[in-house]
């Protein structure tokens, strides 16, 4: 990646912002693995995620709440659903990960994959457990946004 002048964390995101990586023949699953690191190391950081790169907190939480109702509804499991919001192809499911099935959680977390042809990512959705927004649905890594969203 040195070609696309590419040396450090941060070099990676400059590229990817200004579309080089796609140039050094970075696409597919390898381009996916950055763009999530990336929105990891933005979130560890406290550095908001530009809403061109990411659905809004408000359809996250509009498809997690139809995934759920959906759920509801169903006698055995529910399955992986695809639905579309503002240009957004979301796939969603409940959580699998192995720390939702230690924690009894697999029936709350549910993992949002988002994806808009151009950008894509993940996000997963809990039930907070925790002040101010105790009880209320979150997009984990993005919870002011969803206190704003809450607030209005």
């Amino acid at each position: 990646m040195k070609a696309a002048g590419v040396e450090t964390a941060t070099d990676v995101e400059r590229a990817e912002e200004e579309g080089r990586l796609e140039e050094a023949g970075v696409t597919g699953k390898r381009r996916c693995g950055i763009v999530s690191a990336i929105v990891q190391r933005r979130t560890e950081r406290g550095t908001s995620v530009s809403e061109a790169r990411e659905p809004s907190v408000a359809d996250l939480l509009a498809a997690d709440e139809e995934y759920r109702a959906l759920a509801a509804s169903q006698r055995e499991g529910c399955p992986v659903v695809t639905l579309r919001r503002n240009g957004w192809t979301f796939r969603v499911s409940f959580s699998q990960s192995p720390l939702a099935h230690r924690l009894g959680q697999t029936h709350d977390w549910v993992v949002i994959r988002f994806m808009n042809g151009e950008q894509n990512g993940e996000r997963t959705v809990v039930t907070e457990t925790r002040q101010p927004l105790r009880g209320q649905r979150v997009v984990r890594g993005r919870e002011a946004e969803c206190q704003a969203c809450w607030a209005s």
